[in-house]
């Protein structure tokens, strides 16, 4: 009996609380009138020069160019300044729109020591950039780690200035 008296006062003051909400919330927002806005078949109308793909332009992502980092003698680490770190997310950028891209790091050395210990050395400083391009959020599956060594210089290997240059890692979109 008491479950019953309970109901009864609950379906009372839900009874009040509906015909409350009726009266004084929905009847007067019924009553206003609804007004329709209409355009114009002429504002629709475009130019002959533009299409539809026109008015609505897409950001492109730019491909990014090579990025060429360059090590000290016979070493591998890598700190990242301003520059290498404005290119490398360019290659993020690109990347987080072509998920299936593939970015090849060679690693490459100057002509000083051994083949094994240059192809060695190419390979550290390739994965070394590896690392850092997995830290900004590049899947590690899509990068091509390889060393050339001292087998591709790009400068004069008899004097300070070239070999400087040959010690690099390029980081690269695969074709």
């Amino acid at each position: 009996m008491k479950n019953l008296i309970i109901g009864g006062i609950v379906f009372v003051i839900w009874s009040v609380f509906s015909v409350w909400l009726f009266i004084y919330k929905l009847q007067p927002a019924l009553q206003n009138e609804i007004t329709e806005q209409t355009i114009s078949e002429q504002a629709l109308i475009l130019p002959d020069s533009l299409s539809v793909a026109d008015t609505v332009k897409q950001p492109e992502i730019e491909i990014p160019a090579n990025m060429v980092v360059l090590f000290a003698f016979d070493d591998f680490r890598f700190n990242a300044d301003l520059k290498s770190e404005e290119q490398a997310m360019k290659f993020k950028v690109w990347f987080d729109e072509n998920p299936n891209a593939v970015i090849s790091v060679t690693g490459h050395t100057d002509y000083i020591g051994t083949d094994q210990y240059n192809q060695v050395l190419g390979l550290k400083r390739a994965q070394t950039m590896q690392k850092y391009l997995v830290s900004l959020g590049i899947n590690d599956g899509n990068l091509l780690t390889v060393s050339k060594g001292e087998s591709m210089p790009v400068a004069d290997n008899s004097n300070d200035e070239g070999r400087a240059k040959n010690r690099r890692a390029v980081i690269a979109l695969e074709k």
